[in-house]
């Protein structure tokens, strides 16, 4: 397990990391597998974005612009993972222990459980639960 919020939006989803809705809107169209987009302030611009991610993970609590717009869209959504640092210059995702995400990389987010996962290999089973 990569990090535990608050489970704001039901579903679980595996997919690439990236840091801004230009991001998740040009991957989406690249390609079709499903993808996290981790987003730091929101704004109405934004939910471009939010509509070609799979699932979202924001800082802030269940009443976040993102929790909300995830949960009108059906899109799984972890929030208040307070253990993560972003840093949206350098386009990383700190965990606990120092360990890096870059975008690109792969991790689920379980909006069910409010658990965020490295890579795919547990996809499956936090979909199930």
């Amino acid at each position: 397990m990569l990090g535990r919020g608050i489970a704001a939006a039901p579903g679980a989803a595996t997919g690439k990391i990236v840091f801004s809705s230009t991001a998740a809107q040009a991957l989406a169209a690249q390609v079709k597998p499903r993808f996290w987009s981790s987003v730091g302030k929101t704004s109405s611009e934004d939910v471009r974005g939010m509509h070609a991610a799979q699932a979202i993970d924001r800082a802030r609590g269940m009443t976040s612009h993102a929790a909300v717009i995830a949960r009108g869209l059906g899109l799984p959504c972890v929030t208040g993972a307070s253990s993560l640092q972003l840093d949206m210059r350098k386009k990383t995702l700190t965990a606990p222990g120092r360990r890096v995400f870059h975008e690109g990389d792969v991790i689920t987010v379980d909006g069910s459980s409010g658990e965020i996962l490295v890579g795919a290999d547990q996809a499956d089973q936090a979909r199930h639960r």
